[in-house]
């Protein structure tokens, strides 16, 4: 399992590791505001986080898609594992968060 993640950087390496967080708050997010205790970080603190991330995970895959058309085969092997990584990464945030979101929309 670590030889998959050799090689992403720390930066990214944190990235996942705040999406994984997210991911495993997204059920249990939402209800009453609270501004105090646990229910302040599943209230307020992870759906602010979800938003944010969001967009800034396509972000990544999107520059690590630009970096990859310019580099040469061992470097594309890795930025390859990179983006499937996030984008497995990504449609996990998304379905952690769709009750949440549809909620909110009220469609459900």
């Amino acid at each position: 399992m670590s030889a998959w993640f050799q090689g992403f950087g720390s930066l990214r390496l944190m990235l996942l590791g705040t999406v994984a967080a997210l991911v495993a708050l997204g059920p249990v997010s939402g209800g009453t505001v609270s501004f105090q205790g646990v229910a302040l970080i599943t209230t307020l603190v992870a759906p602010v986080a979800f938003a944010i991330f969001i967009f800034v995970l396509p972000l990544d895959m999107m520059m690590t898609g630009i970096f990859m058309s310019d580099a040469h085969a061992a470097k594309r092997r890795r930025l390859k594992r990179v983006l499937i990584t996030e984008t497995v990464a990504l449609v996990a945030l998304v379905l952690a968060w769709l009750p949440f979101v549809l909620s909110l929309l009220r469609i459900r």
